[in-house]
């Protein structure tokens, strides 16, 4: 009889490349979420900065906002 063979079968490796692929899908997904949660977070940073420059222009110039701004439309109760 031969010595025992070491070593992986077809089957085998086509199990891991499987299982690889499929993290790797995952993760591919779940990292396209994120970047679009971290787009919108800082577009909705950059807004409330825009947001305080108005109110900081407003309360310079004695209560007027910049011409086009209606006023309050930037109000710190009002979610952007």
């Amino acid at each position: 009889m031969k010595g025992k063979r070491r070593g992986f079968t077809l089957v085998e490796i086509m199990l891991v490349i499987a299982i690889v692929g499929l993290l790797v899908s995952i993760a591919l997904v779940e990292g396209a979420q994120l970047k679009k949660r971290a787009y919108e977070s800082n577009c909705q940073a950059n807004l409330k900065g825009i947001a305080s420059g108005f109110e900081i222009y407003s309360v310079r110039s004695g209560g007027l906002y910049a011409p086009g701004v209606e006023s309050g439309c930037f109000s710190r109760t009002r979610r952007l």
